[in-house]
């Protein structure tokens, strides 16, 4: 040590170190000349220590650490990042801001915690959907429901792994689960459109519907199950619960409202239930007077166009389950219809032309009114005959012929003729014999 000025002592001399001892080392003063200095070390031995070399003491504090668990021999100094956290005047860090660390990341169903957390849509499973990610880079995670093709489904097993198509929007359970090439399909509800694999342009709206429909377009289902068993049919328009439910193929152009179609349908409109459905009210109609030709309607509900006719011309009608005619009515008499075909069901009121060159067979109606009347002139060199239904017979003057399908009135030569009045009305028609011209035969 280094002395200045003059020092008296008392008693014993004091002992004066020549050197000193330290954790690494000894320190000697060097002309009465000891330094003492601190500095750092690096982590990993002990936390405070002294070295000693030459003439100089050196205290040595090691430097912070990464370890795996609290260790009090670990600890050392340490620097912050200025940009994630502050240190006061007292050396207290904290979070900038003040704000906590996230220790826990809770959910509706358990929770998460640890230095490394994973949050993600488990795509690979198509737990949310195909098109559902998280995409994380750097601080931040961004969710998406919409990939990269503008593909948009959502819904466990909703999707399928590596979709080519595009615009594809799909919301429910297995919803469009096939789908690999298809463009701007829709899907809502669970199994919608489940099997579609390369279709275009298909809406189905409600679970099941359109389920089993694999490369076709242009399909709009709206309801529970429509549809659901068509495998390749296009442009088909449902409406209802389990409408279509009859098209197992590859029906094709058809519009269906509250009807399951019937199997083999193509370019078919059919509305409604039969049985179910037993009324039809339709606004727009009544009141209003349109340019067109009537239409009929069958037993099965199909409607038909019967044309305009020529001028002059009525509506005659054929007969119970036959379609009415349009006839020429001759000036105060009935109206009339020029037959050429084999047979003819008659109809009351009416006149027929016997115009063949083999023979005409004409049918009583089933049943008429008391009073109606019927004609037949014979015109072709086949001739006619009138044949009757059951309990019918014909009347002609003091003969008849014989009651039921058996009996018949017919003529002889080309141009007979006769016109007949219903004396008894009902299913058990009398006819009587008017006039006539030639020699009629009576079975």
């Amino acid at each position: 040590m280094s002395q200045s000025g003059v020092i008296s002592v008392t008693g014993s001399t004091p002992s004066i170190p020549t050197s000193f001892q330290t954790d690494s080392g000894v320190a000697v003063p060097a002309a009465n000349v000891l330094n003492i200095v601190g500095s750092t070390k690096v982590a990993g031995t002990s936390p405070v220590s002294t070295s000693g070399a030459g003439n100089t003491v050196t205290a040595l504090v090691q430097r912070s650490q990464a370890i795996a668990a609290t260790d009090a021999t670990k600890v050392g100094l340490a620097t912050f990042d200025s940009a994630a956290f502050d240190v006061d005047a007292n050396g207290f860090v904290q979070l900038n801001g003040g704000a906590v660390a996230i220790q826990t990341i809770s959910g509706d169903s358990g929770s998460i915690a640890g230095n490394a957390v994973t949050i993600f849509a488990n795509k690979a499973a198509l737990n949310s959907g195909s098109s559902v990610s998280f995409v994380n880079s750097g601080t931040t995670s961004t969710f998406n429901v919409t990939d990269a093709l503008n593909n948009t489904i959502i819904g466990k097993g909703a999707g399928i792994a590596g979709i080519t198509g595009s615009t594809n929007n799909a919301f429910g359970q297995n919803s469009m689960r096939s789908l690999t090439s298809g463009v701007s399909n829709s899907a809502i509800s669970a199994a919608s459109l489940e099997l579609l694999t390369s279709g275009n342009y298909n809406v189905a709206v409600g679970d099941a519907t359109l389920q089993k429909l694999t490369t076709s377009d242009s399909n709009v289902g709206i309801g529970r199950a429509v549809f659901q068993n068509l495998l390749t049919g296009t442009l088909n328009t449902g409406l209802g619960h389990q409408v279509g439910s009859a098209y197992t193929t590859n029906e094709s152009n058809n519009i269906l409202i509250g009807s399951v179609g019937v199997i083999g349908d193509n370019n078919k409109t059919r509305i409604g239930t039969a049985g179910t459905h037993t009324s039809a009210f339709m606004a727009g109609i009544t009141g209003v007077t349109v340019a067109g030709s009537p239409a009929a309607v069958s037993s099965t509900g199909q409607l038909s166009d019967l044309g305009f006719g020529t001028a002059a011309q009525v509506l005659t009608s054929s007969g119970a389950g036959i379609s009415p005619v349009w006839a020429t009515v001759a000036p105060g008499s009935n109206s009339w219809v020029d037959v050429t075909g084999a047979t003819q069901a008659m109809a009351i009121n009416t006149g027929y032309l016997a115009d063949r060159g083999t023979l005409v067979t004409f049918t009583l109606t089933a049943t008429a009114a008391q009073f109606s009347i019927m004609e037949v002139v014979g015109v072709g060199a086949g001739g006619w005959i009138i044949a009757q239904n059951a309990n019918q017979k014909i009347i002609f003057g003091n003969t008849a012929t014989s009651v039921g399908v058996g009996g018949s009135l017919a003529s002889t030569n080309a141009n007979d003729t006769v016109r007949l009045i219903a004396t008894v009305g009902g299913a058990s028609t009398f006819w009587t014999v008017m006039s006539s011209v030639g020699n009629l035969t009576v079975v």
